[in-house]
């Protein structure tokens, strides 16, 4: 059973159970731009959302961030994380409410992917020739598009079951990989359909282009190139070394012109990975979900 393109984004855009994430996430991505915004002013938008709030405080009480006392305010708690981890935090909480039809072994492993790729995705940008200056918003850009990357396999998993289910019989069969299989016989893709799933939520362009082209960065407008290049990277070296798993098989090279044109290297690969691995004890974000 299979279906094609159009069928499937018309269904996609009549489906009322789509992975959402609140109205506040949207408000605290939108102002963590804003270098003049104050941490209390972000700390009012995020106590409209009782859960994220909860989830804010667990995570600022945990033994990597507590200090001698227990924080109980939204706002010092935000000082203690920091603002990027803050929305890192509350855009997690919102994916992770989308991971349906999943068992837990897989959940785990489908999380610590998408983790990892965001992670790596700040790493590569390090490692680059060029990388993008700390005070540039597209570096916050880099973590975002990482960690959502692979968004798109959730709406297929759950929603195209049947479809889903017959293009993986295809590729274990064979020697194509899932994003190719995915355009052959449905002619479109998890990362087209992340992508739509991402302009709902109103999230940047830039982050939607990174969805979009994360296999095929070439093909992404010259404004947002860099970015695509970057999680395309990021995403193949997280798959070669079994950081977690999102469910792709048989994971195809990375992009040459990619790689060339960030400059890296393959003898900084190893660092990157060791890099990557030291930032994960440092965050809370894999421990998300147990």
């Amino acid at each position: 059973m299979t279906m094609n393109r159009a069928k499937i984004l018309e269904k996609l855009a009549v489906i009322r159970d789509l992975p959402s994430i609140p109205e506040v996430v949207g408000k605290v991505m939108a102002l963590v731009k804003d270098p003049e915004i104050s941490i209390s002013r972000i700390s009012r938008f995020i106590e409209e959302d009782p859960v994220i709030t909860a989830k804010v405080l667990q995570i600022a009480n945990s033994p990597l961030f507590r200090g001698t006392r227990e924080i109980t305010s939204l706002s010092y708690a935000a000082s203690r994380l920091g603002l990027k981890e803050v929305e890192k935090i509350i855009l997690s909480i919102s994916i992770m409410k989308g991971i349906k039809g999943m068992n837990k072994r897989d959940t785990r492993l489908f999380w610590k992917h998408c983790v990892s790729v965001a992670l790596m995705t700040e790493v590569v940008n390090k490692f680059s020739k060029t990388p993008l200056p700390g005070n540039d918003p597209a570096n916050n850009d880099l973590f975002v598009g990482g960690l959502l990357h692979d968004i798109g396999l959730l709406v297929l998993k759950h929603h195209f079951t049947d479809e889903y289910d017959q293009v993986i019989l295809v590729c274990e069969a064979g020697e194509t990989n899932l994003y190719e299989t995915e355009l052959e016989m449905l002619g479109t893709s998890h990362a087209e359909i992340g992508a739509e799933l991402a302009r709902n939520w109103n999230i940047p362009d830039s982050v939607a282009a990174m969805i979009a082209w994360h296999h095929d960065p070439e093909r992404a407008p010259d404004a947002h190139l860099r970015l695509a290049q970057t999680v395309n990277i990021a995403d193949f070296i997280c798959n070669n070394q079994g950081l977690g798993f999102s469910g792709e098989v048989n994971i195809r090279k990375f992009s040459n012109t990619a790689w060339f044109a960030l400059g890296l290297k393959i003898e900084d690969v190893e660092e990157m990975l060791d890099e990557v691995k030291e930032k994960a004890k440092e965050s809370e974000l894999l421990s998300m979900i147990g």
